[in-house]
């Protein structure tokens, strides 16, 4: 995204992240209340937009950690669930401390205003045509800008050791957060491979084989509610994680990269 518009848009890794659309769409309702949508474009355009725009902000915090090289877990988790996360955080944050979710909210707005502005250029009564659009194109650069560091902030949580524990409406809940599970109780992934609504049958993965982050984020998305997991290796590699018909799906090397936002 530049300037409120999205550039470029490809097949990438929204794509693979299909399986999250539950999981955000929730996150969107929460953050509605506090958006103001643009009158003149049409509910489904904005709606599609605010999407794109909240998923690129997760793979900008999940890009943030792969750049730091020590690896680390984002559990994505639906507002509502939080109470089925089996997890011991270290650092709790105080739900006055939304500086993501506030960022996020001001790019849209901002966003949504340069639209109107742009349609009023356009199609509305006549007016300056240059005046009315540049201070909300600047506005909307910077408030693209501070998103990105907002995420940036966020990414650096994952160098304290355990989980960033991160709601879909952009809330952080804690990180330096332990995953309490029967580390002894094997649970059985699936490992999805080509595209991820297919019929055939996944196969089966042992998730012992995996490293203790990737079987704890495994663990954690088998027992909760409507929660999915990123989990960066130290080389940076990224596995996905989700639930779906009831089994723990996996998706390795998932590719993160978004030319839509700056930092994704």
């Amino acid at each position: 995204m530049r300037a409120g518009l999205l550039h470029d848009q490809i097949a990438f890794s929204s794509l693979e992240l299909l399986p999250v659309s539950d999981i955000l769409v929730a996150g969107e309702q929460v953050l509605r209340p506090r958006v103001r949508p643009p009158a003149q474009e049409p509910p489904s355009e904005t709606s599609d937009f605010e999407w794109t725009a909240l998923l690129n902000t997760i793979l900008c915090i999940v890009n943030g950690v792969r750049e730091m090289r020590h690896g680390g877990t984002i559990l994505l988790v639906s507002p509502g669930a939080e109470s089925s996360l089996p997890v011991r955080p270290k650092f709790r944050l105080d739900e006055r401390a939304n500086l993501l979710s506030d960022q996020f909210v001001r790019f849209l707005n901002t966003r949504h205003a340069l639209v109107d502005a742009r349609w009023r250029r356009d199609e509305g009564p006549a007016g300056p045509p240059e005046g009315p659009i540049v201070p909300w194109e600047t506005a909307t650069f910077a408030a693209e800008d501070d998103l990105a560091d907002a995420a940036d902030v966020v990414a650096g949580l994952s160098g304290v050791d355990g989980a960033v524990v991160l709601r879909s409406d952009l809330r952080v809940l804690s990180f330096g957060t332990e995953i309490v599970l029967d580390t002894a109780v094997p649970v059985a992934a699936y490992e999805a491979s080509g595209g991820i609504r297919r019929t055939a049958e996944w196969p089966v993965v042992d998730s012992e084989e995996f490293g203790m982050r990737h079987r704890s984020a495994i663990r954690c998305v088998a027992v909760a509610e409507r929660t999915a997991a990123f989990v960066v290796s130290q080389d940076g590699t990224v596995t996905f994680c989700w639930k779906q018909g009831g089994r723990v799906l996996l998706k390795r090397d998932v590719n993160t990269a978004n030319p839509n936002m700056v930092g994704a």
